[in-house]
């Protein structure tokens, strides 16, 4: 017997297109347009990637898997300290960031480079979104895994709206088993990232498909 067409199977929307989604869901609480997004109750930090739904299930040619879910702030008082922007502007150095809870029950997601501008399709090339790029490292490994979760945001949005992540998870592993030091290099292939610490600046980048804004 065939298997079900699994969500996320051959869906491959841009960054633009993806902020879309976030956006009508978070401000207008359309319907999404696509079933290939699974909206998640908890934050994606309650689940180790590879127990992420569809995500045992992927395979070298459908590797990505994408989901909506709430933030989650690591302190309770973290989410009053963010300052509002302007519309289409992002938070300078200037402005205090809440710290998002990024720890799951075997690993963590540590940010890996810059935080990239997301930036509309038309002439204005407003800021829509920003783009936060992830690799999760297990707790028995000193490596990173070959575990990638980009991470997109609105920007210019009440604070009080301002409530959901869009991710998209790449798995190019399936489970590792029986974890150790010694052992998982020989289970995870390992990305070369180059990983900044510190404060995240933020670089331009301009993405280009047919969304409309």
């Amino acid at each position: 017997m065939n298997n079900p067409k699994l969500k996320g199977y051959g869906f491959n929307p841009s960054e633009q297109i993806l902020i879309g989604y976030l956006r009508d869901g978070t401000l207008f609480g359309r319907d999404y347009l696509v079933q290939d997004i699974i909206v998640l109750s908890h934050d994606i930090c309650s689940y180790d990637p590879w127990d992420l739904p569809g995500c045992d299930s992927v395979t070298p040619n459908d590797s990505e898997r994408f989901f909506i879910y709430p933030k989650t702030y690591k302190y309770a008082n973290s989410k009053s300290k963010v300052i509002g922007t302007p519309t289409g502007q992002v938070p300078n150095s200037d402005q205090r960031q809440p710290m998002i809870n990024r720890a799951t029950k075997n690993g963590r997601w540590k940010v890996s480079g810059v935080r990239v501008n997301v930036k509309s399709s038309d002439e204005t090339k407003q800021v829509i979104g920003i783009k936060t790029r992830l690799y999760f490292k297990h707790n028995s490994c000193p490596n990173k895994t070959s575990c990638v979760l980009h991470q997109f945001q609105l920007v210019g949005i009440d604070p009080c709206q301002d409530k959901y992540f869009l991710g998209k998870v790449i798995m190019k592993e399936f489970k590792p088993t029986n974890i150790s030091s010694n052992n998982i290099n020989d289970r995870i292939s390992i990305p070369e990232v180059q990983v900044e610490l510190g404060p995240e600046p933020l670089v331009e980048t301009e993405v280009t498909n047919e969304y409309e804004w």
